[in-house]
């Protein structure tokens, strides 16, 4: 065991093992090292400050490092090769490096870079910055890894394909993130792309980032109702930048089956939807091939959602095939907006038979 003093600090008790041979890097070994012990003496020292330090006290590391082995030439250290297992790693959110916790695998690191392979079977999350929650899975699986490159001023993280499952359903997914070295010099930028399969309608807001319109996020938020989710995609490219919504696009799409729409208040909702939905930026379209509305049959169905940028509202544009009692088209008259136009002339009408509309 070996006592040290990093600063004015005592540090506790480390166990490891060094070895070096001639014409070879030299090697140091560790059962286990706490990152939140360490993190903790890197923040007690604050006369130790370089590009690292900043980077490494902005994402305030933590979890555990086992199996640690590192290679060391010592006429070159800089070409230092790190390898060790990690357990329950966490990070903060860093510059559009998402925040994560609960991470299980293994991890690799060098002067020009790294990769991490995860592993992680005991539940994990992610935050990335263009979201207010954390997306949350049971398991995870895949590689990340990360790219120092100071003479192109950037630092880019990229992923392979990750696979995660969760309650909101199985997801892949691959992001790409690329950095300024100097911080402010540039745009941070993202493309992150994400499927999604055997999920419910519910969860869909997973997904939609907070760079979407709040009037957009509002009409979702009371509209979509319960459902399935056959297949889902979401895709971010562009600037992490807040306010840089022109050099940006966001795009949602879901295959949706049994579920309904209350697309309007005062219009009554669509049910029983099978439906392909689409977002794109602030605009929606959604294609739906059977509904019903009250106790008629809708076919042939269009919902368009638009932003109207001279009144600063959304307008909604409905296209359906209508077949079902004619009592359903009076009492839609009857109770919906279209009754501030025509009053209470229809309050005593009494009807039968059958409709088949378009509208």
């Amino acid at each position: 065991d070996l006592h040290s003093a990093w600063g004015a600090q005592v540090t506790e008790p480390l166990a490891f093992r060094v070895s070096a041979q001639a014409d070879e890097p030299a090697r140091l070994q560790m059962a286990e090292l706490d990152l939140d012990y360490v993190m903790a003496l890197w923040r007690a020292n604050s006369h130790y400050r370089n590009k690292l330090s900043e980077v490494l006290g902005a994402l305030s590391v933590a979890g555990r490092l086992e199996n640690i082995d590192v290679s060391l030439p010592l006429d070159n250290p800089k070409a230092f090769e790190l390898r060790a297992n990690i357990d329950s790693l966490s990070n903060n959110s860093w510059m559009g490096v998402p925040a994560l916790s609960g991470i299980d695998g293994f991890a690799y690191a060098d002067a020009r870079g790294g990769y991490l392979e995860l592993d992680s079977q005991r539940g994990m999350s992610m935050l990335y910055s263009i979201y207010d929650q954390p997306m949350v899975y049971e398991t995870a699986s895949g590689t990340v890894a990360w790219h120092l490159r100071k003479e192109l001023n950037a630092i880019y993280i990229n992923s392979s394909e990750l696979k995660f499952s969760g309650r909101d359903g199985l997801a892949t997914g691959h992001f790409l993130v690329d950095l300024p070295w100097q911080k402010g010099s540039r745009a941070s930028e993202m493309v992150l792309q994400v499927g999604l399969t055997d999920s419910r309608a519910e969860y869909y807001d997973v997904y939609v980032p907070k760079t979407v319109p709040q009037t957009v996020r509002e009409w979702l938020g009371r509209s979509v109702g319960q459902g399935e989710i056959k297949q889902a995609g979401f895709i971010y490219r562009g600037s992490l930048r807040p306010g840089d919504a022109d050099n940006r696009t966001v795009q949602l799409y879901l295959d949706i089956a049994n579920t309904y729409l209350d697309y309007q208040p005062r219009w009554p909702a669509i049910g029983n939807i099978d439906a392909q939905f689409l977002m794109d930026d602030i605009d929606i379209d959604v294609q739906v091939s059977q509904a019903s509305l009250l106790r008629s049959n809708l076919t042939d169905t269009q919902v368009a959602v638009l932003e109207d940028t001279i009144n600063g509202c959304l307008k909604l544009n409905i296209n359906t095939q209508v077949k079902g009692p004619f009592s359903d088209g009076v009492e839609i008259l009857r109770n919906s907006p279209v009754r501030d136009a025509l009053g209470s002339g229809l309050d005593s009408w009494q009807v039968r038979g059958g409709m088949d509309a378009q509208l």
